[in-house]
This record gives structure tokens, C-alpha cells and sequence, in this order.
């Protein structure tokens, strides 16, 4: 039960981040030496780094919550 309640808040604090990161790039467009998009607007606001970190650690949150509910106790 301890390890299903930390993959829940490695969960949201990798989804309040990651949410953080993309809605600040995508209200913030940006023409990086003639390419605009998503990734120039992350590296062009030094967001990249975070965004991909925080990703890495919604995706463990969500495989340890997933292998604590299909675990099987003996």
C-alpha cells in the first residue's frame, strides 16, 4: 500500500510539471532560425531538460502503481 500511495504522488508531481512545461511552451510560441513548433519552444525557454525528467518520472509513477496492482501476495 506504501509503494501504490508514492507511485501516486511520483504521478502528479510528474504531471504538474510536465503539464507546467508544455502549456508554458505552447502559450509562448517561438521561430527558432526558421523552425517554430513545440521543441524550439522548449529549448528556446530552457524547458526541455524538465519536460523530459518529468515525463521519465509520471511514466515510473504510473509503472509503479501498475506493478503494485497486478502484484500477486502469497
Amino acid at each position: 500500500m506504501k509503494r501504490m500511495v508514492f507511485g501516486v504522488l511520483l504521478t502528479v508531481i510528474g504531471f504538474v510539471f510536465f503539464a507546467f512545461c508544455l502549456i508554458h511552451a505552447l502559450l509562448n510560441p517561438v521561430i527558432l532560425n526558421g523552425v517554430g513548433g513545440l521543441l524550439s519552444a522548449l529549448i528556446h525557454h530552457g524547458t526541455l531538460v524538465p519536460f523530459i525528467l518529468s515525463a521519465v518520472v509520471m511514466c515510473a509513477g504510473l509503472a509503479i502503481c501498475g506493478w503494485e496492482a497486478f502484484r500477486n501476495d502469497k
